[in-house]
């Protein structure tokens, strides 16, 4: 017979709690290199960093594109109004249809 440990042990929950915590601040972490990247990183000098900007910048033009080419295998685009996906032979969807003759 092997050894058994019940899941609802005191050990077992301050790890929780512990990798809860952790959790928080690794999302904290990646607000505050949101934040940082879109609104102060013209400002900044350090050289590590704008790399790693840089490398965010390019990744991002990497998933618009994979995106775009998802879109096109699905024979989709997005609307140019709201941002939608619709099919490619549309020329905008239908919430856009619907503010567009709301405001007249």
């Amino acid at each position: 017979m092997g050894f058994f440990s019940p899941k609802n042990t005191p050990e077992n929950a301050v790890k929780a709690q512990i990798d809860a915590k952790l959790a928080f601040i690794n999302d904290k972490y990646t607000e505050i290199g949101r934040f940082v990247k879109l609104r102060m990183a013209d400002k900044i000098e350090e050289p590590e960093v704008k790399n790693l900007i840089a490398q965010i910048d390019a990744t991002l033009e990497e998933l618009k594109n994979l995106n775009e080419q998802l879109l096109t295998i699905r024979g989709m685009k997005l609307c140019s109004g709201c941002g939608h996906e619709i099919p490619v032979n549309m020329a905008f969807c239908i919430d856009t249809l619907s503010t567009t003759l709301s405001s007249f």
